[in-house]
This record gives structure tokens, sequence and C-alpha cells, in this order.
């Protein structure tokens, strides 16, 4: 195994507020009710992917404090023997790995990579003691919070976790690991718009998936591919992917795959020039996160929906949409560049309705967003433009727009 790393950033140790909710007088019963914790939590991340994912979500959600007082418990130096501490850890270490999908579609970004950050360091000084956890938890909890940055755009940090956990999958000789490892490193390529990359990336994990037999992955796989023929321009192939994965997640049941596949085929009949099919396959991915209650994408749904209304010109429809978008944005923690678009577009809708106070303060305050959170975010760097576009149209400043719209085009 590669020795450990220590990781560039130190957080502090996360606030959980749930430790009162483990009752027991001893050691052993505090450990037996965070060994039935961790059962629910992993059965969890395992139905996740089929057709019982709203139950379980609610199963999380009722049992979430539990949750986060195992996981100061696994924390705490303060009881028992240092080989109990080691076991204590170990247990925090899987517990914050399967917890890590659900931190995703509830929003709990930040306090969810802070669990994984603190809980990898301290594992990371046992095993420099010669105390070190078991290399898959490890691993796997490696590429969990790998996942959490990459949620968070903190791409640097993302690539240089998913690398470790594909080095700790490769000398495992874990292909699942591996493939997973190689999706992240592929998502990652994506985000700096290096589509060559993503695209082996996604190639590789793609063949270890087919001789897995993983339908769940192929599925996912096949999605992403699609993507990356989205942003190659690579209309017709990117329809085929899609709608070659949708065909497994109906199969599957996976109601958070088909949802997300749903929109982004949304997105490419939309520049095919087929609308109606465009606003058919958004309304059903959004009527499917609402059942879901994953707020992060209800908004983005909402948000292209919104597109949808202004290109209408149905500007009352597109800001009731909008404003809702941005409300469900508002609720998230730790991804700011969520509220950025919806934001953005109602700086349009503004222009065009001759508010040019209310446009050049939402579009300021979008472009300031995108910036502060992801500054490779060209799209939406040049949706802002456009829209500054518009407000130098309202303002009746021809040359302005000019240079503006020429200049969100070239991006």
């Amino acid at each position: 195994m590669p020795e450990p790393e220590t990781p560039a950033v130190q957080p502090a140790a996360p606030q959980p507020g749930g430790r009162d909710y483990l009752h027991a007088e001893g050691e052993q019963q505090l450990f037996e009710q965070a060994q039935r914790a961790l059962a629910l939590a992993e059965q969890a991340e395992t139905e996740f992917l089929g057709p019982q994912q709203v139950e379980w979500l609610a199963r999380l959600d009722a049992e979430y404090d539990r949750m986060r007082g195992v996981l100061a418990w696994s924390l705490d130096d303060s009881k028992g023997q240092p080989e109990q501490g080691y076991d204590r850890l170990e247990a925090g270490l899987r517990l914050a790995s399967a917890l890590q999908p659900f931190w995703e579609r509830r929003g709990h970004l930040t306090e969810g990579r802070e669990w994984l950050d603190t809980l990898l360091q301290k594992a990371e000084r046992s095993a420099s003691e010669g105390r070190g956890a078991d290399d898959r938890v490890f691993a796997k909890a490696v590429k969990a919070t790998a996942r959490q940055a990459y949620k968070q755009h903190d791409l640097p940090e993302a690539r240089r976790l998913y690398e470790k956990s594909l080095g700790y999958y490769t000398q495992l000789g874990d292909p699942a690991g591996k493939a997973s490892a190689l999706v992240g490193l592929g998502h990652v390529a994506r985000a700096y718009h290096d589509l060559t990359e993503a695209g082996a990336r996604y190639s590789e994990a793609l063949v270890l998936r087919r001789e897995l037999g993983d339908k769940w992955g192929l599925a996912s796989t096949i999605s992403v591919l699609g993507k990356v023929a989205l942003g190659s321009g690579k209309l017709d192939d990117a329809a085929a992917l899609m709608d070659e994965s949708i065909a497994l997640d109906r199969e599957l049941g996976d109601t958070e795959g088909l949802a997300l596949d749903l929109e982004a085929a949304g997105q490419i009949r939309f520049l095919q020039g087929r609308f109606s099919e465009a606003l058919a396959h958004t309304e059903s991915a959004l009527a499917l996160y609402r059942e879901l209650g994953e707020e992060g994408n209800i908004s983005e749904a909402l948000d292209t929906l919104g597109w949808f209304a202004i290109l209408e010109g149905d500007y009352a429809r597109a800001t009731l949409l909008l404003e809702e978008a941005l409300s469900f944005a508002r609720e998230l923690e730790g991804d700011d560049a969520v509220a950025a678009w919806p934001l953005c577009r109602l700086g349009i809708v503004a222009a065009r309705l001759g508010d040019t106070h209310g446009a050049r303060k939402s579009l300021a305050e979008s472009l300031n967003l995108f910036l502060k959170t992801d500054p490779r975010a060209v799209a939406g760097i040049g949706m802002c433009l456009l829209g500054f576009a518009e407000l130098a149209g309202a303002q009746h400043q021809p040359e302005a727009m000019a240079r503006l719209a020429g200049a969100a085009d070239a991006i």
C-alpha cells in the first residue's frame, strides 16, 4: 500500500450535536449501537441504487442524529482501551463512507466532508503508529472524500484523492473500486474541460464494469460518456448513449439515475431543436427529484425549465420557476454555485422587463458566485455576460451590448 499522505488542509473537527443520542453505560454497549447504525447505513448505501431509494432516504433522515452520535463516538479518545479506539475509528470510517451518498443527496456537503477529512487524518496518524485501518476501508474513505471535494468544486483536492484511491484499489486488485476511482477522475477532467482525458477514464472504467457484469455501473458510465459526447458537440452519439443509459435505469429501478439521465437527455433534445421533448424530459426529471427530495437537483431542473420559459418569452412563468430554483439553492450548504444559475437567468428576465437595477444586482451576484466557487464554469460566466449584454441593450448602449454579446458567444 502507498504510504499515507497528510492532507494539505487541516479542517476543524466537525460539531455534530448528536453524541447524546447514544445511550449506554459501557463501551461494549456503545460499540453494539454503533454496529447497528453502521449496518443500517451500509444497507442504505446499496439500496440507494435500486427502486427503494425514497424509503431508504427517509430511514436515514430519521436516524441521522444517531449516525452523528456514532461518528462523534468514533473520534472520542476519552473512553476505552487503545485497541477499542482503533475499532471505533474503523467503524467511523466505514460509516462516513456509507453516508457519503446521503450527504450528497441531502446537500450536507460541508458537514460530510468535515467528518471524512477528520476521520482520515486520525486514521493516517494511527497508521503512522502501526494501527492503521483495513486497507479497503481506508481506500473507500479516501474515495468518498474525493467525491465530497468534487461536489464542492475543489478540483485539485478531488483529483489528488481520486488518484490516491486509484493507487490503493490497483494494489488491492479491486476492479470495482478501481472503476469507481477512474469515473471520479473522469468527472474531474470533464470539470477542467479536458474531454479527451475524461473520455479515456470513463472508457477504461466501462471495460472493467462490463467484465464485472455491473449493470448499475454500466448505466452510470454510459451516461457520463454521453455527456462527453454532448460536450464534444456529437449530439446524435450523446442522445443514443443517454437513451441506452435511461433504458438500464428503468430496468434497475434506479430513480436518481433515471432523473439525472432524463435531465441530460432534455439538454440534448434542446440542442437538437426538439423543444417539446426537451421540456417533457426535464419536467419528468423534476418530478423524480421532488420524489427523492434532492434540493440541489430540484433547483437545477427548475432553472432549466426557467430558461426554457425565457426562450418562449413567458417571463412571468420564468420568474416563478427561477425564484423557486433560487429558494432551493439557498437551502444547500457547501455548493453556492447552484444559486448562480437562477440568479443569472433572473437578471436576464429583469433586463428584458426594463428593471435595470434588479438586473445588475442579480447578474453581479451570479458572476461573483461563479468566480468564487468555480472559476472554470465558463458556461455560467458566458451566460452572465449574455445577461450584461441584455442589460446594456435595455440601457440603450449598443456598443457595449455588441462587445458583451461577442464575448459571451466566444465563451
